[in-house]
């Protein structure tokens, strides 16, 4: 999956990229949003220029759903503007209702990358970080907004329960239990609950000799974590998959329940889009340090 990580914003940084609509909006009326400076974690962001400007660009009047004190004031965000414009000049007011929302100046945490960890990372952040008097502020950087190099959309979506560590056994349980009610998590109002497609189907391991102990010990221990998973031997593997050439193999684990397969790419859609409506920051742009 994906890679990201999460900073504290304790420092101040330079950023350079140019924001990202939520949901996928358009830019209205104008095709060029401002390019912000200020702090936002201890990462640079940067983006390749903007693209020439096309059409009207909208006056930003206001930082919306930017916590109080943080936002620019206006002069410093028309400055900014005008240093974008040919003429050196801000065009005329047209109203900021359907301009995309600007990321704060600060912030509490920094995810880098958008793929289903990165995703998931903001969520729970949104989630366990937001209280009636606080709301912690989360923003999350993508280079590949496309996502044609994403391994969380290159992936065949697998979930397993068949690890060694316990941690590992205990975040996959977990993964396939939210899976299972993803519409009680990831549900946003007044909106059709996700569908990521989970087809339960448990994996199959196999072992030579040489490595049957070492399958035997994590039997055990996938037992003791309350794992539904058989152990087979050669004559019953044949039994229950009569296809396969069992030659080489000394035993076989497989899984009966809290495996299978998912759509990745809806499971990001549906992350992002919960995210976004909990007031987690998306940026279109690269880390580079």
């Amino acid at each position: 999956m994906s890679w990201a990580i999460a900073v504290a914003a304790s420092s101040a940084v330079r950023a350079t990229a140019r924001p990202a609509t939520p949901f996928g909006r358009l830019l209205q009326p104008g095709r060029v949003a401002p390019k912000p400076a200020g702090r936002l974690g201890e990462a640079v962001v940067s983006s390749p220029s903007p693209p020439p400007l096309a059409g009207p660009v909208c006056r930003l009047s206001s930082w919306r759903r930017t916590p109080a004190g943080v936002g620019d004031a206006w002069d410093s965000v028309r400055t900014k503007v005008a240093a974008l414009l040919p003429e050196g000049d801000v065009p005329t007011v047209c109203g900021d209702a359907n301009l995309p929302e600007l990321p704060p100046e600060e912030t509490d945490v920094v995810v880098v990358g958008g793929g289903v960890m990165g995703w998931s990372t903001a969520y729970w952040l949104a989630r366990k970080g937001t209280t009636l008097r606080k709301r912690q502020r989360v923003l999350l950087v993508e280079k590949d907004p496309q996502y044609k190099r994403a391994s969380s959309v290159l992936a065949v979506g697998g979930i397993r329960q068949q690890f060694s560590l316990p941690e590992n056994i205990h975040m996959s349980m977990y993964g396939a239990f939210f899976l299972r009610n993803i519409k009680d998590h990831l549900t946003i109002p007044g909106e059709d609950p996700p569908e990521v497609f989970f087809n339960p189907s448990g994996y199959l391991m196999l072992a030579s000799e040489k490595e049957a102990a070492a399958m035997e010990e994590k039997h055990r221990n996938l037992l003791r974590e309350k794992c539904k998973v058989d152990l087979l031997s050669p004559t019953q593997l044949k039994t229950k998959f009569p296809w396969i050439n069992t030659e080489g193999i000394a035993l076989a684990t497989y899984g009966l329940e809290n495996e299978g397969w998912f759509d990745p790419w809806a499971l990001l859609q549906a992350l992002r889009r919960k995210a976004l409506s909990m007031g987690v920051y998306y940026y279109s742009g690269e880390v580079t340090g």
